[in-house]
């Protein structure tokens, strides 16, 4: 709940998506943490229309997506306590997803492992057709305060991705810097 309290600068936190966007070319969306789940909060698409491939921008923050899925669910997933973590994985997958979603509980483990060892994830395909990812938790302390994430069409998709985690790396930092330094919104007159 105190991390989720540390809420940062709305205006900070799109400047620091916008850039990202626009140093990779890709789409930029920010998760927070909400429960066992997830809710896109904010976005970065540049002049990218999402309706050319089916999605109403609005549908990006209007539903919350399951920790089971995706890189950016998987990061929190990472980064939860196990009885969360055993709540996400008792879930089945949902409708819809990518074909590259993790299906199998024990892959989907180890995972997790991989992504607190390495400090990010890298989606093929798991939320979308034709879309993959790069994802880094986004931490106030030690505490899971959200993902920063990252998506790449795969004709776009580089064989050796360490450029794109390196860009969303250094975003997600000044995101969970900006996550420690509590700030009060404007007073309305």
């Amino acid at each position: 709940m105190q991390a989720l309290s540390q809420t940062p600068d709305p205006e900070a936190t799109q400047a620091v998506l916008d850039k990202l966007q626009r140093v990779t070319g890709g789409l930029v969306a920010y998760y927070a943490v909400v429960g066992a789940r997830r809710i896109c909060t904010d976005y970065a698409i540049g002049d990218f229309d999402p309706r050319s491939i089916g999605i109403d921008p609005f549908e990006l923050v209007k539903y919350s997506r399951s920790l089971r899925t995706g890189a950016s669910g998987r990061v929190i997933l990472a980064h939860m306590p196990p009885p969360i973590q055993e709540k996400v994985l008792a879930e089945s997958v949902p409708e819809g997803v990518g074909p590259g979603v993790i299906r199998d509980n024990e892959v989907l483990i180890e995972s997790l492992k991989d992504i607190r060892a390495m400090g990010f994830a890298i989606g093929r395909q798991e939320c979308m057709a034709g879309w993959d990812s790069v994802a880094v938790p986004v931490m106030w302390g030690d505490t899971i305060h959200g993902s920063l994430l990252l998506w790449v069409h795969v004709d776009k998709m580089p064989e050796d991705p360490s450029q794109l985690v390196a860009a969303t790396m250094t975003a997600a930092e000044m995101l969970s810097r900006l996550a420690s330094v509590p700030w009060a919104p404007e007073p309305v007159a």
